[in-house]
């Protein structure tokens, strides 16, 4: 059975909805759900977020705290997944910022993104946020960046 399957089968089975901003991975994380039978089902909504002004009008990124804190920072991720919580019903909400080169003398090597996670249980919910380096190709470093989004986000709910 494919990851994905997994994974998709485990949301449903636990009745969770998914909300997702996407800087990093162009929506692949929605189009991965989506290719599944149950996908409909589980995903509320996905935004992708390119430009500074749709990550300041979507997602709570604005300018002051792109110039403090940059647009790839803890800082940035956590404000995308405060405003997914805010404004979703979702049980699990997914958030990305851009990869970029971890040596920017080497724009081909290694990418570096932070993801963020915000979880509901109950009455109750937890945000989670974390620095990743992918390996690879522009397309490989974007899909290691959506299976981890997902994969952790699974083992987040599965803990909380």
């Amino acid at each position: 059975m494919p990851p994905i399957d997994v994974i998709v089968d485990y949301l449903v089975e636990h009745r969770l909805k998914v909300a997702t901003a996407e800087c990093g991975t162009g929506g692949l994380i929605v189009s991965e759900i989506l290719r599944t039978t149950g996908g409909r089902g589980v995903l509320e909504h996905g935004i992708f977020a390119q430009s500074g002004e749709a990550q300041a009008r979507y997602l709570g990124v604005h300018d002051q705290l792109r110039h403090e804190h940059g647009s790839n920072s803890d800082v940035a991720a956590a404000a995308m997944v405060q405003r997914l919580m805010r404004s979703s019903a979702a049980n699990i909400v997914i958030a990305n910022t851009e990869i970029r080169p971890c040596t920017p003398a080497e724009p081909e090597g290694p990418g570096r993104a932070v993801l963020g996670w915000g979880i509901r249980r109950d009455a109750r919910s937890r945000i989670h946020i974390k620095s990743c380096v992918f390996e690879g190709d522009a397309f490989e470093q974007r899909l290691e960046a959506t299976y981890t989004g997902l994969r952790e986000a699974i083992r987040l709910h599965g803990e909380f």
